[in-house]
Formats: structure tokens, C-alpha cells, sequence
């Protein structure tokens, strides 16, 4: 791609892998002359790149901003009267109530 079409990073990461597959592929030939060219330019082209998103990153601003307190979580409310109701029918019923869940037995399946 062009610089015009998507921006100077589209065309540098293009450039970087038709520089690999070239090396890749002069190498395969043993043509090493050849893939080492290739294979320092694409280091060249791996340089651009970085320094084109450090510059990128170095231009990014974080912030965060909070319109509104964040609602109260009720889960643990929820869990604690889970548990108090159980705790409280188990007092009242005694352990007669939950006796049989504790007898379960498990069928051998081999």
C-alpha cells in the first residue's frame, strides 16, 4: 500500500514482508549474498517501524474520567442472606432435612 492510502505503516509492513519471503526464498536457493541484502534491509524496515510507533504511543493520551459513583454491588448481599436462610433452616429442620443429600451414593460405572 501506498502512503496515500493507509498511512506510512502500511507501507513499511509491506515492504518488511516481501523482504522476509525474498529472503526466505534466496536463502532456499542458496543465494546467501542475496538474503543476507534482503534480510538487513528488512532490519531497516523494522527500525521505521518501530520508531513510527514509539512516536505513535508518545502521542497517545490516557485519562479517565468517572460521571457517576458505580452502583453499590449487592452480590455479597445477595450470598449472605443465601447462606443465613440456609443456616436458619437447617436449625429449624435439624439435620433430618439435609440427611438425605448427605447419604447420595454414586452407582459404579465400571
Amino acid at each position: 500500500m501506498t502512503h496515500s492510502v493507509g498511512g506510512p505503516g502500511y507501507g513499511r509492513w509491506a515492504a518488511l514482508l516481501h523482504k522476509q519471503e525474498r529472503a526466505l526464498a534466496a536463502a532456499a536457493m542458496h543465494d546467501y549474498g542475496k538474503s543476507l541484502h534482503f534480510a538487513r534491509s528488512a532490519r531497516h524496515d523494522l527500525a521505521a517501524l518501530s520508531g513510527l510507533l514509539s512516536s505513535a504511543a508518545r502521542q497517545l493520551n490516557a485519562k479517565l474520567e468517572c460521571f457517576e459513583d458505580a452502583p453499590l454491588a449487592v452480590d455479597w448481599f445477595v450470598w449472605a442472606a443465601l447462606v443465613v436462610a440456609v443456616v436458619a433452616f437447617v436449625a429449624v429442620q435439624g439435620t433430618a432435612a439435609v440427611a438425605p443429600w448427605w447419604k447420595l451414593r454414586v452407582a459404579k460405572q465400571f
